[in-house]
């Protein structure tokens, strides 16, 4: 099983919080797009 996570932003905020989600479900999971 695979996630694909996206997130849009100007800011540096919602990357960090996407890459918080990643690491708490885990990175072999997730992918940040």
């Amino acid at each position: 099983m695979n996630i694909g996570l996206f997130y849009g932003s100007s800011t540096c905020y919602t990357e960090m919080a996407a890459e918080k989600i990643r690491d708490i479900i885990g990175p072999e999971l997730v992918t940040l797009q």
